[in-house]
């Protein structure tokens, strides 16, 4: 394990309000491959790169996994320090990301 901070980003699924407003993803295009989300407003665009990107598409575990979350928690247990640290606006999927929903495989605390 290195010491060193990973940034990851991860767009959530939508939001069951959202579907019914109509609101779509078209403005934003992640390249996990690059390591990179790029955003078009206005006929701008600007990218943003990341040590992981996650789409819509990716599940828990595939977050968990390729983040090291698994890694963090044994060290954790073993007495090191280890920081898991979710940000972003209201909404955003913090708690989506960290907890998953209970209905289905998507739950972040499985294992």
């Amino acid at each position: 394990m290195t010491a060193r901070i990973k940034v990851a980003v991860r767009i959530r699924p939508f939001l069951e309000s959202e579907w019914r407003n109509g609101y779509t993803n078209s403005l934003m295009f992640p390249d996990r491959a690059a390591g990179e989300v790029s955003v078009n407003l206005d006929n701008q665009s600007k990218s943003f790169k990341f040590d992981h990107v996650f789409g819509e598409e990716d599940n828990q575990q595939t977050v968990f996994n390729e983040c090291g979350i698994e890694q963090l928690v044994d060290k954790a247990i073993e007495g090191y320090h280890s920081t898991i640290f979710t940000y972003g606006q209201t909404g955003s999927g913090k708690t989506y990301t960290m907890q998953g929903v209970t209905e289905n495989d998507e739950r972040g605390a499985d294992e």
